[in-house]
């Protein structure tokens, strides 16, 4: 049974001959992505563990529009790509062997280069970015609707084929359902809660968007859509994730408002009133230990303070290389390192680690350049804010939380489409006048030597110049 993992690949190929790139990709790699579980698996010989969805992108990544997206389309974020992927490789070969480099490459190419790469052609020169969003937010609401019986009955529908599976690796998460607060946190078809949760953070300002911007047809069922991206943050109840999702609301209400400036300087001001308090506190649980602790938040908030201060002494001894993925040392009781950027720079150095703040933190400076432009039309600019959200939220959020797939694949793709969106800002696609110029006809030109006479009486056809829009 387990090799139905590969069916995918036939699907995506067929897919993608009769129906186009894009389409296949939004219509079903993006579904297959969210609603199937990654720790349904196949362990085939010589290869990593392969998912479903991984199966899915083998045929987009040997096409035309990868090399596009590569070459013709190039943009600066994507050296911290490549370089993210090659510092993993580097460690996997000294730590490990070449084997798992090669597995390791395998990965990267399938569930990050990849991915970004497509995500970067279907926005810029495929045109897809509101069927992107579409396809991501109806799943996910699908998700949040189902996982509303495990919410309150504690038993996730997902997980019942894991009993039929015949490669299932429980150490991997989906077994157990978590009670919190008098419910059950969902994972849906996540590994985890805060998986799960991480995926909502990301989409719930894409949300927000959509339905601001006309994408949908009915207001009603555009702020429906925001409701249950909400709800199915909440129901996770992730306090770093939720912490992570407001964020992300929150940058994307201030970006698209008239008074962004405004609400950005009183926002500043805010939390710079906030951080003499916040020292205080943080001194005080700085003070404190896990047997001295009083509450359970308190609790949590110690084990990822030692957390830093242990893990981070480790990485000094070894910071350009790491120990390999399968070489994490363990210092005390702490097994779970509940800090993405902890982890990553454990498991391959400092390089990936910098790799990803140069991401995060160049796309949001560089979109936020554009969000503030008053040159750019209003409905790419939203989108900004948007994404800056999104991407925002998931760096604060995998600070408090470990960062696993699929989510690790969408947070590559959000990077791809803001290299879209920055590609087509430096083209000039994205200006106001390029959005609202009238389509005028073209004045009828002189006859060229040796063409025809025009029909007398016959009035010239009107040509139009097409629009260079992205969305």
């Amino acid at each position: 049974m387990d090799k139905t993992v590969l069916l995918p690949i036939f699907i995506s190929a067929a897919l993608i001959l009769s129906r186009g790139y894009s389409w296949a990709f939004c219509t079903f790699y993006i579904p297959l992505m969210v609603m199937v579980p990654t720790y349904l698996h196949y362990d085939g010989p010589g290869v990593p563990p392969i998912t479903f969805y991984l199966a899915a992108f083998i045929p987009f990544l040997f096409q035309k529009q990868i090399m596009q997206a590569a070459l013709d389309d190039f943009h600066w974020l994507d050296l911290f790509v490549y370089f993210y992927s090659f510092c993993v490789a580097m460690s996997e070969l000294v730590n490990e062997s070449l084997s798992s480099a090669r597995q390791m490459v395998f990965l990267d190419a399938f569930y990050q280069i990849g991915p970004y790469l497509a995500m970067k052609w279907i926005v810029l020169r495929g045109k897809r970015g509101d069927k992107v969003v579409t396809q991501y937010v109806g799943v996910l609401v699908l998700v949040a609707v189902i996982s509303l019986y495990e919410f309150r009955m504690g038993q996730n529908p997902f997980m019942r084929i894991r009993d039929i599976w015949p490669v299932y690796d429980t150490g991997m998460g989906g077994v157990f359902v978590y009670p919190r607060w008098g419910f059950f946190r969902i994972q849906g078809p996540f590994v985890h809660s805060i998986i799960c949760a991480l995926a909502y953070t990301m989409m719930w300002p894409m949300a927000m968007w959509a339905a601001q911007s006309g994408v949908y047809k009915s207001k009603f069922k555009g702020m429906a859509y925001v409701f249950w991206c909400w709800w199915g943050l909440m129901m996770t109840m992730s306090r770093g994730p939720m912490i992570g999702g407001y964020l992300a609301a929150g940058l994307y209400v201030m970006g698209q408002s008239k008074f962004r400036i405004q609400l950005f300087a009183a926002a500043a001001f805010f939390a710079a009133l906030m951080s003499i308090p916040a020292s205080f506190k943080i001194s005080e649980y700085m003070s404190l230990t896990r047997e001295t602790a009083k509450s359970e938040s308190q609790e949590t908030v110690i084990y990822r303070k030692d957390l830093i201060f242990n893990y981070v002494e480790k990485i000094q001894e070894r910071p350009w290389l790491g120990y390999g993925f399968l070489n994490l040392p363990q210092v005390g009781d702490q097994k779970s390192i509940d800090n993405a950027y902890l982890l990553i720079g454990l498991n391959w150095g400092v390089g990936p680690v910098l790799a990803m703040l140069v991401l995060g933190l160049g796309s949001i400076l560089a979109m936020a350049k554009v969000g503030f432009s008053s040159r750019t039309h209003e409905k790419p600019r939203k989108l900004c804010w948007a994404l800056i959200g999104g991407i925002a939220g998931t760096h604060f959020t995998i600070a408090t939380v470990y960062h696993a797939y699929p989510t690790n694949t969408m947070y590559f793709m959000w990077i791809g489409w803001a290299a879209a969106l920055l590609t087509a800002n430096k083209r000039g696609l994205l200006k106001k006048e390029v959005y609202e110029a009238e389509l005028v006809p073209n004045e009828p030109s002189e006859e060229a030597e040796g063409d025809s006479p025009k029909q007398e009486g016959a009035p010239a056809k009107p040509t139009k110049e097409p629009s260079m829009v992205i969305l």
